[in-house]
C-alpha cells in the first residue's frame, strides 16, 4: 500500500473517530468553538450556508459541519503522510 493510501485510511479513521466523540458533550463544545470563529470569519466574508448567529454563537449548518469535517480530514492527512515519508526516509537511510 502506498504512503497516500495509507495515510488516507489513517486519515479516515480518525476523522470517524472524531465524528463520534462529537456526541461527548464537553469535546463537542471545545470542537464547535474551535472551529466555529473561522466558519463565522468565513460567512461574513460572504460564503453563504455555513450557519446561522444564535445569541452570540455560530451554528454550523450542513454545509458547514461538512466543511469541518474536511478540515479535520485534511489535517490528519497532512499529519500521517508526512510521518510517514519522514518514516520512510529514514528507513530507506538505515538500509544505505
Amino acid at each position: 500500500m502506498s504512503v497516500r493510501a495509507r495515510a488516507a485510511l489513517k486519515a479516515t479513521l480518525v476523522t470517524a473517530a472524531w465524528a463520534l466523540l462529537m456526541f461527548v458533550p464537553f469535546v463537542s463544545v471545545i470542537c464547535l468553538i474551535v472551529f466555529m470563529l473561522p466558519l463565522w470569519a468565513l460567512k461574513n466574508l460572504g460564503v453563504p450556508g455555513l450557519g446561522h448567529e444564535l445569541h452570540g454563537f455560530f451554528v454550523p449548518s450542513t454545509l458547514g459541519w461538512a466543511l469541518i469535517a474536511v478540515a479535520v480530514w485534511l489535517l490528519f492527512f497532512s499529519l500521517f503522510h508526512w510521518r510517514l515519508n519522514r518514516a520512510r526516509a529514514s528507513d530507506v537511510a538505515k538500509a544505505s
